[in-house]
């Protein structure tokens, strides 16, 4: 029996399917022996080699694969080839392609091991993670393309193994057709985000935990792969980006060499705050919390109003997490200081009373003129206050005044007017009750009067004129053949036999006293005269110096329109600081303060030939605070840009500025009043009323004007209202014309505009809200950020200033500017050091002491 059972075994043996069988249980059976002493020795070695421990512990289930079929496979090479069934080739393959697979996957994950050993060498949660992160981000990357290098060589090496697939690569590749060249391009992808991902590591653009700036979203870096980058943003949202990105395009990345990140926080306290306790708690609060990184921590007042200052306080964290919480905790913390300890010290509202709108006192006048690079500012303060403002940049100078010898271009007699070039960049707009009938044939009679231009000009003609408004938006400048040219006290009007006296001099005997020092000079030459405001109770010396002075003028000017070509200037007006003084400055004004030396000196010079008996008012000021921040210029100037103005009653105005005219509307805001309605809209309209016409100068608006006052329904108050406008214009310069109040009460008036407003020359359309509004231009923030270092180093003994401020600002500084930057930082022995910030507006900017 045992015989016959023997002799049944050994025929099943003959079976070579049964052999494999049996080969195949010892295989597995061998890999499970050889796992379980691979877990005691992982267990004893975890300790002491941690390495090696992890290499063992993630080989555990490839190995459970591999030696299986490893053993297998080496067994199969004892099976007799003439016993093998037919389908042993197919087996072997199957098993190739096993192995191959299961080392693809021990590889990937020894890969992984490496990665893991190299974050317990280099932790990542230090407080100097600097050079961790750029060995964790060379690591990562590295990692993640050796991982895929591996996967694309053993899925090749799977393919290759099929006879099939092995024959068709051979062919492709000796074909080199267009089949590779679609592999090849299809391939393209993957090959630049690991070619990508190669530069990323070697030259480390960004790193992990880095914080940056890509496409409009600021985030850190969370996670690097062979092929995308995972940023995190503030919100927990992720953006995912791929490798090549960031060899492609910019990216603004802030914490590249430096992993500390300023936070910038801004609070308003009373006046009446004082700061040692203030930055004494700022100090305890940065010490109690561990988002701050002990380097920066600094209170400053930012900015001061009528009714609060802004303190700007910087502390510096690490990490874009930890810098938002560290901003948080100390907003939260020195709210609840000054709550406890400093209550009154709190943002208060100041009023001021006034009786029937009316203000007592008699009115201060000074003269600020302020020269910063290429720019140059004068303003009129009354009162304190300030009343008017001049901008004059040597990029965009205006053309009022000048004169041009031009050439007609084109004549539009459905216009009645023509355009005349004059070498600006657009042709120049000339109407035909503008053009002076004497001047048209140089010497010829004067033609008939007539109203047809056909008749008065011709295209091609030559002709003298005078720029009367500078080109304001998509207007050109307007022209005029009624020439003038000013002095202190006459207006020359060649070849016009007239003399006229302003209307401001209203004492007839001083008028007649006027005309009869004039009149004696209308015959001699064919020239005319315009007595202004300032020759009031002058002397005829000083008037027969005025006209001395603009006869040798002009005949420089006429010498300069024979030789002159057309398009070319044969007479420019003054320069700003100078004009300034000639149509502004009179007995009335107690000081003229120049902060430039050279500037002070030509102004010496003008007053004492042309003004002598003001020379004393004239004065240098080289003080450590800017003069305009003296006198609360700067902030005036940044609350003429807004739309709304506070009136000290708790209403407010609203001004628009658009093409076509101005609105301003006038509302009582939380203002009650004590007595009835009509009372409080009456008070509140005498003010707005008092204050429109400060804004209309201040703001140089001008053109149609539209006031929208509060309903009244007494009419002596609606003359009141409207007495107390007309009283506030007379002050203005510039011609006025105001209508009777509309049962509306609406004012219609027009303010003669020969500049740009203010808010046009300082400020540029925002693209952020697509022109609905309007923000300063780069240029105007940059003479801002200049003004203000000079500010900071003449009061503040620092080694170093930083600016921290827009990126279209710091670009345009640093590209335009730089010449200005080398020149300043020589004036004030300290270098300066730029810093963009995206989150900053293009307004803002803070100068930080270092």
């Amino acid at each position: 029996m045992i015989t016959i059972k023997a002799k049944t075994v050994r025929q099943w043996l003959d079976f070579p399917e049964v052999r494999i069988l049996i080969m195949a249980a010892l295989a597995w059976l061998l890999s499970v022996i050889l796992h379980k002493l691979m877990g005691r020795i992982v267990r004893r070695m975890s300790r002491r080699y941690p390495l090696l421990s992890d290499l063992l512990l993630r080989a555990k289930g490839p190995m459970l694969w591999i030696v299986p079929l490893l053993l297998f496979s080496l067994m199969l090479l004892g099976l007799p080839s003439r016993s093998a069934p037919e389908w042993l080739p197919g087996l072997e393959r199957g098993l190739l392609m096993s192995l191959i697979a299961a080392g693809t996957w021990l590889l990937v994950r020894w890969i992984g091991a490496l990665e893991n050993a190299a974050v317990r060498l280099h932790p990542f949660d230090v407080k100097d993670n600097g050079y961790n992160r750029k060995i964790l981000t060379q690591v990562r990357v590295l990692s993640r393309t050796g991982m895929v290098v591996v996967v694309v060589v053993g899925v090749a090496g799977i393919m290759m193994s099929i006879p099939q697939v092995r024959q068709f690569g051979a062919s492709l590749m000796a074909s080199a057709g267009l089949a590779g060249l679609a592999l090849g391009f299809a391939a393209r992808p993957v090959l630049s985000n690991i070619i990508a991902g190669l530069q990323i590591a070697l030259t480390q653009p960004i790193s992990l935990d880095d914080t940056v700036m890509i496409e409009g979203e600021l985030g850190y870096i969370e996670e690097i792969t062979a092929t995308y980058v995972v940023m995190r943003i503030w919100d927990e949202r992720r953006l995912v980006v791929p490798l090549n990105y960031f060899i492609e395009h910019p990216i603004r990345n802030w914490t590249r060499t430096d992993p500390s990140l300023i936070s910038a926080v801004f609070m308003w306290f009373d006046y009446r705050m004082p700061l040692d306790p203030l930055r004494e708690e700022l100090l305890r609060i940065c010490r109690n919390t561990p988002e701050w990184d002990g380097k920066t921590c600094i209170l400053q007042i930012a900015e001061t109003c009528e009714h609060a200052m802004k303190i700007r306080i910087l502390v510096s964290a690490v990490g874009m997490p930890a810098w938002w919480d560290l901003g948080c905790r100390v907003r939260e913390g020195l709210v609840d200081f000054v709550n406890r300890n400093y209550p009154d010290c709190l943002p208060l509202m100041r009023a001021w009373a006034y009786v029937d709108g009316e203000q007592s006192g008699t009115v201060s006048e000074e003269i600020l003129i302020n020269l910063t690079p290429r720019e140059t500012r004068v303003a009129v303060v009354e009162s304190g206050m300030l009343q008017e403002l001049h901008v004059e940049r040597a990029s965009r100078r205006g053309y009022v005044g000048n004169i041009y010898k031009g050439r007609v271009q084109r004549v539009m007699p459905g216009m009645q007017a023509a355009f005349v070039d004059i070498g600006l960049e657009r042709a120049a707009f000339l109407h035909a009750s503008d053009i002076a009938r004497p001047l048209l044939s140089g010497g010829e009679p004067a033609l008939p009067a007539s109203s047809a231009i056909n008749e008065l000009i011709h295209e091609g003609q030559e002709i003298v004129v005078q720029v009367v408004k500078d080109p304001i938006g998509s207007k050109a400048a307007r022209l005029s053949s009624h020439l003038s040219i000013s002095s202190r006290y006459l207006v020359l009007l060649p070849q016009s036999q007239t003399l006229g006296i302003s209307a401001k001099i209203d004492e007839e005997d001083e008028r007649r006293r006027l005309r009869d020092i004039l009149s004696p000079w209308l015959g001699e030459l064919p020239l005319g005269y315009i007595v202004r405001t300032n020759a009031e109770d002058q002397s005829e010396e000083a008037l027969t110096f005025d006209i001395t002075y603009l006869g040798k003028v002009w005949r420089v000017v006429q010498e300069n329109i024979v030789k002159a070509k057309v398009g070319e200037r044969v007479y420019e007006e003054l320069a700003l600081p100078l004009r300034s003084l000639r149509d502004l400055l009179h007995a009335g004004i107690e000081k003229v303060r120049v902060d430039s030396p050279e500037t002070h000196q030509q102004v010496v010079k003008f007053v004492n030939k042309f003004m002598p008996g003001l020379t004393d008012r004239v004065e240098y000021y080289d003080g450590e605070q800017s003069i305009f921040d003296l006198y609360g210029v700067e902030d005036e100037i940044q609350r003429a840009l807004r739309r709304e103005v506070p009136l000290k009653s708790g209403g407010h105005l609203v001004i628009d500025q658009t093409e076509a005219m101005t609105t301003i509307d006038v509302n009582t805001g939380g203002y009650v009043g004590s007595r009835n309605l009509e009372e409080t809209v009456y008070r509140t309209n005498l003010e707005a009323a008092q204050a429109a016409a400060r804004q209309l100068r201040l703001r140089n608006l001008g053109g149609i004007i539209i006031i929208d006052f509060i309903d009244m329904n007494d009419e002596e108050h609606k003359r009141q209202v409207l007495r107390m406008l007309e009283k506030g214009l007379t002050r203005d310069y510039a011609k006025t014309t105001v209508y009777p109040m509309s049962s509306l009460g609406l004012v219609e008036m027009t303010r003669k505009r020969t500049t740009e407003s203010l808010e046009n020359q300082l400020c540029e359309p925002c693209p952020a809200c697509g022109g609905r509004g309007t923000q300063k231009t780069a240029e105007t923030v940059s003479y801002e950020i200049f003004r203000e270092i000079t500010r900071a180093a003449r009061q503040f003994n620092a080694q170093q200033l930083l600016v921290l401020a827009n990126s279209k600002v710091v670009g345009r500084i640093l590209e335009e500017e730089s010449v200005v930057v080398a020149e300043l930082e020589e004036s004030i022995s300290k270098s300066i050091r730029f810093q963009a910030e995206e989150f900053y507006p293009q307004e803002q900017f803070d100068v930080v002491l270092l």
